[in-house]
């Protein structure tokens, strides 16, 4: 395979993925903003990544008689958006690197991509 042909299907996954974006967040998007999205997606993949990563390693549980919590699309975007929650509180949590990062996004928006981020149970978080 030649390097135009790499190219083209390089440009056709783009094309795929923003297709995919777009319909997932239920947005009517330009080519600029759908780019913007797909950007916005991947950092905060990464964030949702490295956010259950530390989570997960500092054997994190609720107040609620020591319960394990469960991780929801909603209850870690309220982390990256620095909303405060029982499970989150601001008192613990505003120091955190992730706590307030994402203000700039749509809230609801922020969610459904923590969502699709966040690493189905029973499933390798490395796996995507």
């Amino acid at each position: 395979m030649g390097v135009v042909d790499e190219l083209y299907n390089l440009e056709q996954e783009k094309v795929k993925l923003s297709q995919w974006l777009t319909r997932i967040l239920g947005v009517d998007a330009t080519a600029t903003t759908s780019q913007r999205m797909m950007e916005n997606f991947q950092l905060v993949r990464a964030d949702v990544r490295e956010f259950v990563q530390q989570v997960t390693a500092d054997g994190f549980e609720s107040a609620a008689a020591g319960k394990a919590k469960i991780l929801t699309g909603c209850s870690v975007a309220k982390v990256l958006y620095g909303v405060p929650s029982t499970q989150f509180p601001s008192q613990k949590w505003r120091t955190s690197p992730f706590w307030g990062k994402y203000t700039s996004l749509p809230f609801w928006e922020l969610v459904k991509m923590v969502s699709l981020a966040l690493p189905k149970r029973g499933t390798d978080q490395d796996s995507s």
